[in-house]
C-alpha cells in the first residue's frame, strides 16, 4: 500500500523526478530506493534544504540520479563555501562527492520568502564587515591623529616643527597615555558585550569620537589637562567598539568565516592609519585651514560623525534584526553558528569566572597580545616623533612615509586573514595549529625586524624605513594567530575575554607610553635606540609561551568541570545528538569526549547546544588522518555509522554504497595507528550482521588483537515500552571478561514500564499533537496505536510525523471505559457502537503524536536533552529517529570495565565503585514473588551480600496494607543473592483483585529506598509493579561502609528470616 503523509507537522516533500528537473527536495525525503520515493504525492510548501544544482547532473550505479548521502540523509561535508560570501577559496576535494547541500533553513513557508540578495548589496555579511570596517576606521582616525597633530601643536624648533602650546615632555606623555587609560572601561563594557545590544554600543562609540576630536582643538589652549580629557573619551569609545565588534562578529559570521571577516574589519585600522598621517602631515603645514593643527581633529569629528550616519540605519546586532538581508542568508548564517550555543542577549548567563581564570590558552592569548601591542604602540604613536627626531624628515614627507608601515600592516593581515581561511579548509592542520604557526611568525618576525631599526640614522634611512615596514607586516600575522584565537576560546563569552585582555593592554599600554617619553629625553638615536632595543625583547617573548599553551579551538567554558585530567578520554564518530556522550556520562564521570564527528547541521546544532565544551568536527570521517587520531590519543571510540546500506527497505548496497567510505577509512586507520583506542562500541540496524561492512571491521579488529562480542538487544528486553532492535559490536584490547564472537544472551526478563510513565501534562493539552480524524480514517489499516497502559510502542523513524506507515507509535489519550484494558494494535479494531457516528467517536479518542519530551524519556535521554530553540519539532523528530537507545547503550557500556584491574575500575572502600545492580523476577507462585538480585564490578559480592542479609532481622511497624511481608528462602552466591518476597493477610479495598493489593504494598515499600538510602552511595531506579510483580534497579556508588550503607534496609515492612542463608 502507498505510504501516506499525516497532517502533523506539514512539512515539505519532493520526489526523484523533482530532482531530475532540478527542483529542490528536503533532506528527510531524500531515500535511497528511488521506487518507493516516485510514489510519493508533491506539495507545493518549500523544502527544509536545497540541492546545489552543480552536482544535480551525477548519475548513480542504479541509472537513477537519487544522491546517495549519509545516515543524516544530510552534508556529508560541510560547504566549503558559504552561497554569498565568498574570500576566493575552492571547494576542497574529497574521494567521495555526494550531493552538496547548499542551504539551511527551519522555518521556510513561501517561495516569495526566499529573497535574491541585491545586485548593490549581494550579501549582508559583507556589509556588515564593510560598516565594521568604517568604524574602525573612524576609531583609528581619531586614535591617530594626534601622533602627527602633537608635534604640530607643541612648541619645537627644529625643521620647521612648532606649535603655540608649551608643554612638557611628561605632559605629553601624559596626553598620549590617556587614551590608554580610557580603554581600561574595557572591563566594564566587555562584560556587558554579550549583554546589550552591540549596534548602540558601536554607535556610542562613533558618538564619543565625534564629540572628543570637536573640543579638543577648541579647549586644548586652556590647559593640557582638557586634552588629556579628550583622549580619555577616545579611549573609552575603543572600549565600547573593540568588545562590541568581537560580540558581532560571533553572531555575524560562521565559524569559518571568521579569519577572513576579522581580518576586514580591524583592517580598517590601518586604512584610518594609512589616511591621517599623510592628511595630518598636509594640514600642519596649511596654518590657513583653521589655524593648521585643529583641521586635523575638526576632519576626524567630520568623518566619525558620517559613519555613524550610515551604521544606525544599516548596522544591525545579529542577522534577524537586518531588514534588508534575504531569508536565504539569514538562515545560513543562524545554522551555522547554532552549534556554538550563544545564546540571547537577554539571557542572563553566568560568567565562569573561575574556569575562565584558571584557562591558561586564555592567559597565553593576553601574554601574547600584549607582547603584540607593545611594539605596535611605538609603532603607531611614536612613529612620527622617531622620523622627526632621528631621520629629521621634513612635517609633509613624514606623514606620508609614516603611512608606509601601516599599509604593509593593512596588506599582511588581509593575506593572512585569507591564507589562514584556505589553509583550515584545505588541511587538517586544525584551527590550534593554524593559530600557533602564525603568532609564531610573528612574534619572530617582528622582533627580528625591530632590532634593525636602531642601527639605522638619518643616512641610512631607507633600511630603516625597510625594517620598519617589514616589522608592521610580520605584526599582521598575528590576526589569524592571537587575535582569532581569542575570538574563537569562548563565543558565548567573547566581549567579556575581549574586556578582560584589552584591559590589561591598556594598562601596558600607559606605561609602554610614559616609558617612551621618559626615555626620550632629547630625541637623541641613543635614546630612540633603547626604545626599540626593549620592543624587540618584548616582541619575541611569545615565541615559546603562546606556541605551547595557545588553543584556536571552539570551547565554552561555561560548564568546565574538574581541572584534573580526566581518566579515559573518547571519540564520538557519527555522533549524531550525542547519545553516546549522555551515556557515557552517567556510567562514569571520569570519561571525557575529546572530539565528536558528524556532518549533519541539524544534528550538529544539537549537539553543540547541549554540549557546548566538547569539540565537535562537521566534517567528513575520510578526512581524519592517522596522525590526528594518534593526537587525539583516545581510550574509547563510539560509532554508529549509516544504517541506510543495511536496512530490509533499502537497496541493501551494503559496502556497494557510498555511505560505506566512513567505515572503511576508519577500519584503514584502525590497522594502521600507533595509539589505537583501548575500547570500541558498534551500533547498527540487525541488518548489519553477517554483512560485508561487518566483516570487514571484524577482520580489521582481530588483525589489531582486539577481542570481541556482539549483541542484538531490543529496549523491551529491559522493560522500556518501546520496540528499537539493534547491533551491537564491542571490541577489547583486553580479553578478560569478553569472549570472542560469542553472542551472549539477553538479559532475563524485567518488569516493564507503561507508557504512562513518560506521558507529560503540556503534551496532553497540546492541539498541534492531534491527528486529524481524517488522517486516522484513511490509515485505519497502517497506523499503530498505543494507549498509557500499553506496554510497547513501536520504533520511532526520522520519519515520524511526517509518514503514518512504519514511522511509530500514536497515543490514544482518552481510552473508552469499556475498553481500559485493550491494547490498541489497529486503529479499525476498535468497537464503535452501532448508529454511532464514526467520525466523532474517533475523535473522541483523542489520538495523538508523542511529544519530543516523551520521545525522550522513551529513548532515555530524559532531561540530558535540551531542544535548542532554533530547531523545530519535526527536526527534533527525526534527530531521535536516528539516534541511540541511552538505556540499552549504558549497559552496553557497562561491559567495558568488566575485568578491569582494582585500580582502575573502583575508588578506594571495602566493595569499590560498583556497575547496575539488578532485581529480576525468577518466580511467581500468588502470593510469593522470587527475585535474584546481582551486582557485578564489585571486589567483595559475597562480603556485600552478606552484609546486606544481616540487616533483615527487627521487624518494622506494620504496613497499612498488609500485617505481614516477609523477605525469606535465600540463596547466597558469591555474584547474585536470592529472596522471596512472602506477601500475606493483605488488606485494603476488597473490590481490588489480590495481585492489585500487592502491587500496592511493593510500591509502597520500594519507593522507601530512595529516601533512606544515603543518596551518595547508592541510588535506586524504581520500575512500577504491575500483575503482582517487583523489579528494583540499584546503583552502587562508592560503598565505602556496608553495615552504615544498607542498614535502612531492615525500614521494610513486615520481619525478615534469614535463617536458611
Amino acid at each position: 500500500m502507498q505510504e501516506e503523509r499525516s497532517s502533523f507537522p506539514p512539512t515539505a516533500e519532493a520526489t526523484v523526478e523533482d530532482l531530475q528537473q532540478g527542483s529542490p527536495i528536503p533532506e528527510e525525503d531524500v531515500v535511497s530506493n528511488p521506487s518507493e520515493a516516485s510514489t510519493e504525492p508533491q506539495l507545493k510548501k518549500p523544502p527544509i534544504f536545497y540541492v546545489s544544482e552543480e552536482n544535480l547532473s551525477r548519475t548513480y550505479p542504479d541509472n537513477h540520479r537519487t544522491p546517495h548521502l549519509s545516515r543524516s540523509t544530510s552534508l556529508d561535508h560541510p560547504p566549503a563555501r558559504s552561497p554569498i560570501f565568498r574570500i576566493g577559496i575552492p571547494p576542497p576535494e574529497y574521494a567521495s562527492k555526494p550531493t552538496l547541500i547548499s542551504y539551511y533553513s527551519q522555518d521556510s513557508q513561501e517561495e516569495g520568502d526566499l529573497a535574491t540578495p541585491s545586485v548593490l548589496f549581494p550579501s549582508m555579511r559583507l556589509l556588515v564587515a564593510a560598516l565594521l570596517s568604517c568604524c574602525f576606521i573612524a576609531l583609528s582616525i581619531s586614535s591617530s591623529n594626534m601622533a602627527v597633530a602633537l608635534i604640530c601643536m607643541t612648541s619645537c624648533p627644529i625643521h620647521g616643527y612648532g606649535g603655540e602650546l608649551e608643554w612638557e615632555s611628561d605632559q605629553e606623555g601624559l596626553v598620549l597615555a590617556a587614551q590608554n587609560a580610557g580603554s581600561l572601561l574595557m572591563v566594564v563594557t566587555g562584560m556587558w558585550a554579550d549583554r546589550i545590544n552591540g549596534k548602540w554600543m558601536v554607535g556610542m562609540a562613533l558618538v564619543l569620537c565625534t564629540l572628543a576630536n570637536a573640543m579638543l582643538p577648541l579647549l586644548a589652549a586652556n590647559s593640557f589637562w582638557y586634552a588629556v580629557a579628550a583622549r580619555l573619551m577616545i579611549g573609552m569609545a575603543d572600549a565600547c567598539l573593540m568588545p562590541a565588534v568581537n560580540s558581532l562578529i560571533t553572531r555575524w559570521f560562521p565559524q569559518k568565516e571568521r579569519a577572513a571577516a576579522i581580518g576586514i574589519i580591524t583592517g580598517g585600522r590601518q586604512i584610518g592609519t594609512l589616511f591621517i598621517l599623510p592628511t595630518a602631515g598636509y594640514l600642519c603645514t596649511r596654518k590657513d585651514i583653521k589655524g593648521g593643527w585643529p583641521a586635523i581633529f575638526y576632519l576626524s569629528s567630520i568623518i566619525s560623525l558620517i559613519v555613524g550616519i550610515f551604521w544606525l540605519p544599516m548596522g544591525a546586532d545579529k542577522p534577524s534584526k537586518q531588514y534588508c538581508i534575504s531569508r536565504k542568508e539569514r538562515l545560513f548564517i543562524e545554522s551555522r553558528i547554532a552549534c556554538e550555543s550563544i545564546g540571547k542577549r537577554t539571557e542572563a548567563r553566568r560568567v565562569p569566572w573561575n574556569n575562565l581564570l584558571k584557562s591558561s590558552p586564555l592567559w597565553a592569548a593576553i601574554f601574547a597580545l600584549v607582547c603584540h601591542e607593545y611594539p605596535l604602540v611605538i609603532m603607531l604613536q611614536f612613529l612620527p616623533n622617531y622620523m622627526r627626531d632621528v631621520l629629521e624628515f621634513a612635517p609633509a614627507k613624514n606623514g606620508i612615509i609614516s603611512a608606509m608601515p601601516i599599509l604593509f600592516l593593512f596588506l599582511s593581515k588581509t593575506i593572512a586573514s585569507s591564507v589562514s581561511s584556505w589553509l583550515e579548509t584545505h588541511t587538517t592542520w586544525g584551527k590550534t595549529k593554524i593559530c600557533k604557526v602564525f603568532n609564531g611568525v610573528a612574534s619572530a618576525g617582528l622582533a627580528l625586524c625591530t632590532f634593525i631599526v636602531p642601527f639605522c640614522d638619518k643616512d641610512r634611512a631607507v633600511l630603516a624605513i625597510a625594517a620598519l615596514s617589514m616589522s608592521m607586516f610580520f605584526a599582521g600575522l598575528h590576526t589569524p594567530g592571537v587575535i582569532t584565537a581569542m575570538v574563537q576560546l569562548a563565543p558565548p563569552f567573547s566581549g567579556i575575554i575581549t574586556g578582560i585582555s584589552f584591559f590589561i593592554v591598556a594598562w601596558f599600554g600607559i606605561g609602554n607610553k610614559i616609558l617612551t617619553k621618559w626615555i626620550v629625553q632629547h630625541g637623541s638615536q641613543q635614546e630612540w635606540a633603547v626604545v626599540f632595543y626593549v620592543s624587540g625583547i618584548v616582541a619575541a617573548l611569545p615565541i615559546i609561551d603562546s606556541c605551547c599553551t595557545m588553543s584556536g579551538d571552539l570551547k565554552n567554558p561555561s560548564t568546565s568541570g574538574s581541572q584534573d585530567s580526566p581518566r579515559f578520554r573518547c571519540l564520538e564518530f557519527f555522533c549524531g545528538i550525542g547519545g553516546f556522550h549522555i551515556a557515557l556520562k552517567r556510567i562514569c564521570k571520569r570519561i571525557d569526549v575529546v572530539g565528536a564527528f558528524d556532518i549533519n547541521t541539524t544534528t550538529n546544532a544539537i549537539y553543540s547546544y547541549n554540549f557546548p565544551t566538547t569539540e565537535l568536527h562537521q566534517r567528513n570521517i575520510q578526512s581524519l588522518s592517522a596522525k590526528f587520531l594518534d593526537e587525539k590519543n583516545a581510550d574509547i571510540w563510539t560509532l554508529s555509522p549509516p544504517c541506510q546500506p543495511f536496512v530490509k527497505k533499502g537497496l541493501q548496497l551494503d559496502l556497494g554504497d557510498a555511505r560505506c567510505d566512513a567505515l572503511k577509512c576508519i577500519c584503514d586507520r584502525i590497522r594502521v595507528l600507533n595509539k589505537p583506542p583501548r575500547f570500541i562500541m558498534v551500533e547498527n540496524v540487525v541488518g548489519f550482521r553477517d554483512s560485508d561492512a561487518e566483516q570487514m571491521l571484524l577482520e580489521a579488529l582481530e588483525a589489531r588483537s582486539y577481542h570481541h562480542e556482539w549483541y542484538e538487544i531490543n529496549p523491551l528486553d529491559y522493560g522500556i515500552p518501546n520496540s528499537r532492535p539493534r547491533y551491537y559490536l564491542l571490541a577489547k584490547l583486553t580479553p578478560d571478561a569478553v569472549l570472542s564472537g560469542k553472542y551472549l544472551e539477553r538479559w532475563g526478563s524485567q518488569f516493564p514500564q507503561q507508557i504512562k510513565d513518560i506521558l507529560c501534562t503540556d503534551a496532553a493539552e497540546s492541539e498541534e499533537l492531534l491527528i486529524s480524524v481524517d488522517t486516522i480514517l484513511k490509515h485505519r489499516d497502517v497506523i499503530d496505536l498505543v494507549e498509557p497502559r500499553s506496554f510497547r510502542s513501536s520504533c520511532f523513524t526520522k520519519s515520524y510525523g511526517t509518514y503514518i506507515k512504519g514511522t511509530g507509535s500514536y497515543l490514544v489519550s482518552n481510552v473508552p471505559a469499556s475498553h481500559e484494558t485493550l491494547e490498541f494494535e489497529k486503529a479499525h479494531f476498535l468497537q464503535i457502537a452501532a448508529g454511532e457516528d464514526k467520525l466523532e467517536a474517533v475523535q473522541r479518542l483523542g489520538i495523538r503524536a508523542f511529544s519530543v519530551p516523551e520521545m525522550c524519556s522513551l529513548m532515555g535521554f530524559e532531561k540530558d536533552l535540551r531542544q535548542p530553540p532554533n530547531i523545530m519539532q519535526h527536526q527534533m523528530y527525526k534527530a531521535l529517529g536516528n539516534s541511540v537507545n541511552i538505556f540499552v547503550v549504558c549497559h552496553m557500556l557497562t561491559r567495558f570495565t568488566a575485568g578491569m584491574s582494582d585500580s582502575e575500575s573502583s575508588s578506594a572502600g571495602d566493595v569499590g565503585e560498583g556497575r547496575l545492580a539488578s532485581v529480576s523476577v525468577i518466580r511467581d507462585t500468588g502470593t510469593k514473588v522470587q527475585l535474584t538480585l546481582k551486582a557485578e564490578g564489585l571486589r567483595k559480592r559475597k562480603s556485600f551480600f552478606a552484609a546486606l542479609v544481616s540487616t533483615f532481622k527487627k521487624p518494622s511497624e506494620p504496613s497499612k496494607l498488609c500485617s505481614n511481608a516477609r523477605f525469606t528462602e535465600f540463596t547466597l552466591t558469591d555474584r547474585s543473592l536470592k529472596f522471596t518476597i512472602n506477601v500475606l493477610n493483605l488488606r485494603g479495598n476488597k473490590k481490588k483483585k489480590g495481585n492489585e493489593r500487592r502491587e500496592e504494598v511493593f510500591k509502597c515499600n520500594i519507593k522507601q529506598f530512595p529516601s533512606r538510602v544515603n543518596p551518595d552511595s547508592a541510588t535506586f531506579e524504581i520500575m512500577e509493579p504491575a500483575s503482582g510483580n517487583c523489579f528494583i534497579l540499584m546503583n552502587l556508588i562508592k560503598v565505602d561502609n556496608i553495615m552504615t550503607n544498607w542498614k535502612e534496609f531492615q525500614s521494610m515492612n513486615g520481619t525478615i528470616d534469614a535463617s536458611t542463608v
